[in-house]
């Protein structure tokens, strides 16, 4: 059932990344203000194993050490996912919206253009303004087994993982 879901999901949003906007529908995320970097906090070791490919691959936000070294993260990561296709384009998950974009990448590095977004309400622990601020600033990007690490321009860590689909 999950994995039914789970693939209605990503058509959806792959039809919505696809389609015409009107400007009524968009959410712009504004830039934040850049702040002095900050020590981040290290990452756990993965295994030994084959780097997960950055493209097609269903992407789930775990957490961000933001640049005062403070962990923020959603209750449920699931609901916060990033598919990057091939043809260049993004597919958004952000708790209870979704929208698209396109993305660059070149040589480790990484940049997202302004993502359109579906304007739900979601519930006030929502963290979808985190999440698609720090997409919005991302300027690198790093895969050390099945882990994805954005680096921010403020040096903040976005971390993600593979979405389990069981």
């Amino acid at each position: 059932m999950k994995k039914i879901l789970f693939s209605c999901i990503f058509v959806v949003v792959s039809v919505l990344a696809a389609c015409n906007h009107d400007t009524a529908d968009v959410v712009e995320v504004s830039e934040r203000p850049i702040s002095a970097p900050a020590a981040a906090e290290s990452v756990a070791p993965q295994p030994e194993s084959s780097p997960q490919p950055l493209q097609n691959v269903p992407w789930s936000w775990q957490y961000t050490i933001n640049a005062q070294n403070e962990r923020i993260a959603p209750d449920r990561p699931e609901r916060y996912t990033l598919l990057l296709r091939p043809d260049g384009g993004v597919a958004v998950l952000a708790d209870c919206n979704r929208g698209g974009t396109a993305f660059q990448e070149n040589e480790g590095k990484l940049a997202f253009e302004m993502i359109a977004m579906t304007k739900m309400s979601c519930s006030p622990k929502s963290k979808a303004d985190v999440f698609l601020s720090g997409l919005h600033d991302v300027e690198s990007y790093h895969i050390d087994g099945t882990t994805l690490t954005f680096t921010l321009r403020d040096r903040s860590m976005m971390i993600f993982v593979p979405l389990a689909v069981p």
